[in-house]
């Protein structure tokens, strides 16, 4: 098996491959050291393959680890359109510099359903890793990484993570208002509250299935949108629908509109993500007198960087 060789990761030698077993699905790991992360931090990285059914086809990952004596958050962070799993290693190490283990997955773009079973197989495989604290594990999708997480969260809302994140995310099917659907649920008085006596009814949603037998399955999930206000892939409008549903379905939600932006965020994107992983940083890591500075970065954001 080839180790790739990536200059934000650095992977340079090969240790060990191990075989395991979960759920049905082979998980090949090689374990690889790391270097170069910036101010003298260190780390050590996993390649992972699942292969499903013994099928051909496999799915790649990665899991770059901090060298701690302890398990660790996880942050698994899903590239958008287009993106790839080499080109998210950037973003990874920012989570990692910041004491936390970077996940990425190279995920189906092209299905749903496919997605589903990769990250169902990723999820699986992490719970029974020894430097997984899985009490927290965040996830961050940008763009289509934030669609596929969101899809695959209201179909199974067992899995749901410490702390979601979504930047430049929108609605997804599973929420999209149905005229069919059932008309007195939690959610749907949240989604039509402030609509007036002169306004035509809106169309009620159906609940999500893997949701319905229990419509506040998102009790005490924290959830971030992070959203450019000129984003136009994705509206404010569908934004504040999806915050109103999964507020109705116990979240605590906050939206942050980034003043100015667009959707790709264009030369301000490092910047976003810089702000995206203290964020996860603060929300998981005791400050020990530590000052991140996301509230100066989001300032400089909306002032257009100035």
């Amino acid at each position: 098996m080839c180790i790739c060789v990536h200059p934000w990761l650095r992977f340079l030698l090969l240790k060990t491959i191990h075989k395991d077993l979960v759920g049905g699905v082979v998980i090949l790991t090689v374990v690889c050291a790391a270097v170069g992360w910036g101010s003298g931090g260190s780390a050590w990285g996993l390649e992972v393959r699942m292969v499903r059914d013994g099928k051909a086809d496999q799915t790649e990952a990665w899991a770059i680890v901090p060298k701690k004596d302890k398990p660790l958050p996880i942050v698994i962070f899903f590239h958008g359109s287009g993106g790839s799993l080499h080109g998210s290693a950037r973003n990874l190490r920012g989570f990692v510099e910041l004491g936390m283990t970077g996940v990425g997955m190279e995920y189906s773009q092209r299905s749903q359903a496919e997605f589903d079973a990769q990250f169902s197989d990723l999820l699986a495989w992490l719970k029974r890793q020894s430097w997984v604290n899985a009490e927290k594990i965040i996830w961050v999708g940008f763009s289509l990484g934030s669609q596929r997480m969101l899809s695959y969260l209201v179909t199974h809302p067992a899995d749901k993570p410490a702390f979601l994140v979504r930047v430049a995310g929108g609605m997804v099917p599973e929420l999209k208002e149905d005229a069919g659907g059932e008309g007195g649920t939690v959610a749907n008085r949240a989604l039509q509250a402030g609509t007036s006596k002169s306004e035509a009814p809106s169309p009620r949603p159906s609940p999500p299935v893997g949701a319905r037998e229990n419509q506040r399955w998102a009790s005490g999930m924290p959830v971030w949108l992070l959203h450019g206000e000129h984003d136009r892939v994705f509206s404010l409008e569908d934004v504040r629908k999806v915050k109103g549903w999964l507020e109705a379905a116990g979240a605590t939600v906050e939206l942050e509109v980034l003043e100015g932006q667009k959707h790709a965020f264009k030369e301000d994107r490092g910047m976003v993500m810089r702000h995206v992983a203290e964020r996860c940083a603060e929300f998981v890591l005791p400050t020990k007198g530590e000052v991140f500075n996301h509230e100066l970065v989001a300032t400089k954001l909306n002032s257009g960087g100035e």
